[in-house]
């Protein structure tokens, strides 16, 4: 009986694709809570994330190499698939935006374009 197959989807692996959206929320964010930005932008639902991302640093990046060594230890999936599922929330929040203001996400249909292309994926305006 082949087990390969079977073992992929150990506690573990299925632990990691749990925390990760978390952690990589906390890895955008800690920064930002430690080191307020001057300045803030507006959002309809979120305005926190964008503030994250629109002022990406290197403390952020720190902290995504933090959270990725996290993410490896806690599971033994693939560190691709960990790192989408990390960044996974942040297309559902930019469609959530876009539910409660149509006008939030203009550039939508060429962001989804390009994604693939740029390796952009960061769902938010």
């Amino acid at each position: 009986m082949n087990t390969t197959h079977a073992n992929r989807w150990t506690a573990r692996t299925i632990v990691g694709f749990l925390l990760a959206p978390a952690i990589g929320l906390a890895a955008m964010l800690m920064p930002l809570l430690i080191w307020p930005p001057a300045r803030h932008y507006r959002a309809p639902l979120f305005p926190i994330l964008r503030e994250a991302i629109e002022s990406m640093e290197v403390p952020q990046l720190l902290f995504f190499v933090a959270a990725g060594a996290l993410l490896g230890l806690a599971s033994k999936s693939r560190a691709w698939l960990l790192a989408a599922a990390a960044v996974s929330v942040l297309p559902l929040v930019a469609l959530a935006e876009m539910v409660v203001d149509p006008t939030s996400h203009n550039l939508i249909p060429l962001r989804s374009c390009s994604t693939p292309s740029t390796g952009s994926s960061s769902g938010l305006e």
